[in-house]
């Protein structure tokens, strides 16, 4: 009898464990289209304060920034200015962040575990609108256009992931220029791993 009330409280314990764990991955999980955390496009402005409070955000004209200035950092682009629906979520924060896909992808992620998640290679447009004659160490930004035939691509335009270049590599410094100004680059190219890109912003529609 001993052992068999051993094994029960065994399983309880885990299955509270697990639950548990559930409850804190939804709180940081992204799923375009569908959920950020606990918000979903029906979420209002009420709701929203229920979650997070009102002393951890601020308020703009059509957003409202939850966790500001912190690696959790993210953005609610509200449907209408009663904030009465959601219309999309921008992970905004940095290193550190807690948020991700269930497949993977965070902020500061960098481009080989991009693709590796997607399974396929990916294309986006060069970095800045025309090729640098001199160096501009202002960091240029660019949004995934193809994801190709990986998992990504399922998203369609729930999902957009915005790409940045680390000018603080010497091999990226040497190397930026290629993938500069117009026309598009793909991550079949081998030298493009020479440049550091890592992800700076995911952008969810609800």
């Amino acid at each position: 009898m001993k052992s068999y009330l051993t094994v029960v409280m065994l399983i309880v314990s885990t299955t509270l464990l697990f639950s548990q764990k559930s409850r804190v991955d939804q709180q940081w999980l992204i799923v375009p289209g569908e959920s950020v955390g606990y918000l979903t496009k029906s979420t209002d402005l009420k709701k929203v304060l229920s979650i997070y409070g009102d002393t951890d955000l601020k308020h703009l004209t059509r957003e409202t920034v939850i966790y500001p200035d912190t690696p959790n950092e993210f953005t609610i682009v509200w449907s209408d200015e009663n904030r009465s629906e959601i219309d999309a979520v921008h992970i905004t924060g940095t290193f550190g962040s807690k948020w991700k896909t269930k497949e993977g992808i965070s902020l500061m992620q960098e481009l080989p575990e991009l693709v590796k998640a997607n399974g396929a290679d990916i294309t986006f447009p060069k970095f800045g609108k025309e090729a640098m004659k001199v160096i501009d160490r202002t960091p240029k930004k660019t949004i995934v256009s193809d994801w190709g035939e990986g998992q990504f691509s399922n998203y369609g335009e729930d999902l957009e992931v915005e790409l940045i270049y680390n000018f603080a590599c010497e091999e990226t410094e040497l190397n930026i220029h290629r993938y500069q100004g117009s026309g598009l680059v793909s991550t079949d190219d081998p030298l493009l791993y020479t440049v550091q890109i890592f992800v700076n912003e995911i952008r969810v529609k609800l």
